[in-house]
């Protein structure tokens, strides 16, 4: 019985910082406008599809953040 408690505690605990992870993660999204983060997914997209190179992108996504 103990070692049932134990997985039950260690799941909630491993739940709980998983949980603060994806809260911090979503509340430091919120400093783009939704105009922004499409912008920001735009620019993404296309350096995935090797659109443009990696100096590009940084330099466009400094831009759109600055």
């Amino acid at each position: 019985m103990g070692g049932i408690a134990m997985l039950l505690v260690s799941g909630l605990f491993i739940a709980f910082i998983v949980w603060v992870v994806r809260v911090l993660i979503i509340s430091g999204d919120n400093r783009f406008s939704g105009t922004e983060r499409a912008a920001l997914a735009i620019l993404e997209q296309r350096y995935a599809r090797d659109e443009i190179d990696a100096d590009e992108f940084r330099q466009k996504r400094h831009d759109l953040v600055a």
